[in-house]
């Protein structure tokens, strides 16, 4: 490693945002550490797990991190979600932040091209390269296994010169900036706002910092790969979505002042920026937003045309369990009642890998770490 590259890793700051899921926190600390992850990390814990909180407090066990472990109280709400993201962001002292899950897989160049990029146009908040979802195989909810079927997120760049065309395209374009290296001044404001705001609404929430990103500045992704996605049925969105879907959660009493939140603190910094009133802002915010969720309504409607009684904590289990079998049924070609391939090397290999990626040595070092923790096991 080049001393020039050596000190631009020491400007960024990679916050790892913890909630139990704990063998994901396992191995994601296992790939970093074997890997030599070369960037700062603070990993701020907000779950229910004790044991992990001795592991991660003791820096020994993975020498070659740099590493602080916070432990918050417990993620009961969103509310103190949303405190732990803006507190953690006051420790950051680099000039570069980003956040990440325990089970993902950022991929240390493509951080390095963003940092690169965003040092060299002032102009811009935000910059992330490619991101691609992959699974499991045999078993989708697995922490190792052969990494497949990856597939690339479509997310475009933000280019335009004025905030209301930058938040007209995000509108039409929707990709979180969540997580985009960002500039730590612009990440820590924004995620200020959110604590500040109270914002209830997880859909809001989201929007919230990623359009007051876009409305603050110019947002780039470039063709490099930035980070690796494990598509699995243990994530809490996931689990939420069955419960509630977006157009429930309108009809909640306070979805109207997260809402009403959003616009106004776009709208002001759009009226910075482009020298406009506030109220015209606001107008075009707002109809952008409905073109934006038409769409997502539409289908909430359609969806619950035949009456459905609410799902149990059985038909929730029953819902994951048949979305995994389908989705393993089509990966494979295994009709009803086949077997998967306990070999997973053998079900779907190289042809099956995303052409992009063949030749890039950090995919193939995660990749090789995925299917070894599976030998192992």
């Amino acid at each position: 490693m080049s001393s020039t590259q050596k000190e631009l890793d020491k400007n960024l700051t990679v916050v790892l945002t913890l909630k139990d899921r704990v063998p994901f926190t396992y191995r994601w600390m296992a790939y970093a550490n074997e890997s030599r992850f070369p960037f700062k990390i603070l990993i701020a814990d907000g779950g229910l797990d004790k044991q992990i909180t001795e592991i991660l407090s003791n820096r020994s066990n993975y020498p070659n991190l740099d590493y602080d472990y916070i432990r918050y109280p417990y993620d009961e709400t969103y509310s103190i979600y949303h405190a732990k993201k803006a507190d953690v962001l006051t420790k950051v002292k680099t000039q570069f932040a980003v956040f990440t899950d325990n089970d993902d897989f950022l991929i240390y160049d493509g951080l390095r091209e963003a940092m690169k990029f965003l040092t060299a146009n002032r102009d811009y908040c935000t910059c992330r390269g490619e991101t691609y979802s992959f699974i499991l195989s045999p078993d989708l909810n697995a922490l190792y296994g052969n990494a497949i079927q990856f597939s690339l997120y479509e997310a475009a760049s933000l280019e335009e010169e004025r905030a209301l065309e930058r938040i007209s395209r995000h509108f039409e374009k929707y990709s979180t900036t969540y997580y985009d290296v960002h500039r730590i001044e612009d990440i820590r404001e924004n995620f200020k706002a959110l604590h500040d705001f109270d914002i209830k609404d997880v859909t809001i929430a989201e929007l919230l910092t990623s359009f007051m990103t876009v409305a603050s500045g110019k947002v780039k992704k470039i063709a490099h790969p930035y980070l690796l996605r494990q598509y699995h049925m243990n994530t809490n969105c996931a689990k939420e979505d069955i419960l509630v879907d977006r157009f429930d959660r309108m009809l909640l009493e306070s979805w109207s002042d997260d809402f009403t939140a959003f616009v106004k603190a776009v709208a002001a910094i759009c009226g910075i920026r482009d020298n406009i009133s506030v109220e015209s802002a606001i107008q075009h915010i707002k109809k952008g937003y409905r073109r934006f969720i038409d769409p997502v309504i539409l289908n909430s409607i359609l969806k619950n045309t035949i009456q459905q009684p609410p799902p149990s904590n059985t038909s929730i289990k029953l819902y994951l369990f048949k979305s995994y079998e389908a989705l393993k049924a089509k990966l494979t070609g295994a009709g009803k009642g086949t077997k998967i391939n306990p070999d997973a090397r053998q079900v779907l290999n190289q042809n099956d890998f995303c052409p992009d990626l063949n030749h890039d040595q950090e995919v193939s070092r995660i990749r090789e770490f995925l299917l070894s923790g599976f030998k192992n096991t």
